[in-house]
């Protein structure tokens, strides 16, 4: 976090989340060792969901096509600034 506070780093894409931050997704597939599971976000998943989606200067994509929205926002708005 240092380098935020320095300003080395002006932009943090944590992509792939964790299933705990994905959360919002009622139901979601993935690979065991041996077979394809359902995993089922916990009640308090999709509070914290909800809660990050409020943090100041935080944005949450929830497709890839708006990640690239913001990525690309992000960047144009660097070079303005």
């Amino acid at each position: 976090m240092g380098y935020f506070y320095h300003g080395v780093y002006h932009t943090l894409v944590v992509a792939p989340a964790t299933s705990n931050i994905v959360a919002k997704f009622p139901e979601l597939e993935t690979r065991s060792p041996d077979r394809i599971v359902k995993v089922f976000p916990r009640r308090i998943d999709l509070e914290n969901f909800e809660k990050l989606k409020s943090f100041e200067a935080t944005q949450v994509a929830e497709s890839l096509s708006e990640l690239k929205a913001f990525v690309a926002q992000r960047r144009s708005d660097l070079t303005v600034a």
